[in-house]
């Protein structure tokens, strides 16, 4: 495997930071019941991001410590560098290297701050620190990152039952217009002395768990007393595990006037990071005939990749992959709260 391009992982670095601007914009919820879940989001989504200013840290760490041993050495022995041929450290350098470190002694330990060159010089890593990055780094992130946005999908939907179920409760919502057009009907509506198909019979045993499932064990724990308990309760009806399922439990609860809800979970970069992190847990990030007949339209896609081969990845590539699945998640979060506020 070549080496990464150094701008690709500076461009990887700024992610976090691309991130936390994101994520600020949310602002004040009208629903304070909201407020949980978006911090948890916030503080698991950010987390995600860190990863990319590890190595980074790792440097500055390591410099830092550097000059304060150097600047111990020098205070202790004269000598600003160690003996090269003896592994014992003169006695004191070490405590006063710490205590520098510390901030508990006086010392000229500047603030590091990197400069442009610099900053390539931190990923000039060679082949062995490039595929810890890409092979390690990258896909924990892409993987973490999706479990973060799954957390919120389903803890938000909970919430907003919790918080207003009436209406919501209901899951009497239709798939949107926009979600029908782009499903080929494979089967023509039955006319009434016709026998009805096994996925028709499945479809309607799907909305009477909607609709009818009620968990007993759930409503004794409660005492039977269901304020803002509704979401929890009907969580158990839901499959908050695939993005297919994600969407129709939004579709089903807010019912109208919810184009934005709906837009949001339908982003098409949002569908090609859950593509991507289940072909990295799935396949090992080895691109099989599936991912390719699901993902090859989704932006991001590389256009030589093939079944068989390995999805590499660079700098450029999660940084785009992320950033607009966190915008998504961040206008779902607002769209959420504008809308209980306006029902």
């Amino acid at each position: 495997m070549g080496k990464t391009k150094a701008p690709e992982l500076t461009l990887w670095l700024h992610l976090y930071y691309t991130g936390r601007d994101i994520t600020d914009k949310i602002g004040i919820l009208a629903k304070p019941e909201l407020n949980p879940v978006v911090e948890t989001f916030k503080e698991n989504i950010l987390r995600a991001l860190r990863l990319s200013i590890f190595p980074l840290a790792t440097y500055m760490t390591g410099k830092r410590f550097q000059m304060a041993e150097s600047e111990a050495y020098f205070k202790v022995t004269g000598n600003p560098f160690p003996n090269k041929f003896s592994h014992r450290v003169p006695k004191g350098v070490a405590e006063l290297r710490d205590a520098m470190l510390d901030g508990v002694a006086e010392s000229s330990l500047p603030m590091i701050t990197l400069t442009p060159n610099e900053e390539e010089q931190v990923f000039a890593l060679g082949d062995l620190g490039n595929s810890m990055v890409t092979d390690v780094l990258m896909p924990m992130q892409i993987v973490t990152a999706w479990s973060a946005l799954e957390t919120l999908f389903g803890d938000l939907w909970v919430s907003a039952l919790n918080a207003h179920p009436h209406g919501l409760s209901d899951l009497k919502g239709t798939k949107p217009k926009a979600v029908k057009s782009k499903e080929k009907q494979k089967q023509e509506k039955p006319k009434d002395d016709e026998t009805r198909t096994d996925q028709q019979e499945a479809d309607d045993d799907k909305d009477r768990d909607f609709h009818q499932k009620i968990n007993m064990t759930m409503l004794q724990l409660y005492d039977f007393n269901l304020k803002e308990k509704m979401g929890t309760l009907l969580r158990t009806n839901v499959n908050f595990t695939t993005l297919d399922g994600i969407k129709e439990a939004y579709w089903r609860a807010f019912f109208d006037h919810a184009g934005t809800i709906h837009n949001s979970l339908a982003n098409d970069h949002l569908r090609y990071l859950c593509e991507v992190r289940n072909l990295i847990v799935h396949k090992s990030s080895v691109c099989d005939k599936e991912f390719r007949d699901k993902a090859r339209r989704l932006p991001g896609y590389p256009r030589e990749l093939e079944p068989g081969q390995r999805l590499e990845f660079n700098g450029q590539m999660v940084h785009n992959m992320l950033v607009q699945p966190v915008q998504c998640s961040v206008d779902l979060i607002k769209a959420v709260d504008s809308w209980i506020k306006t029902h």
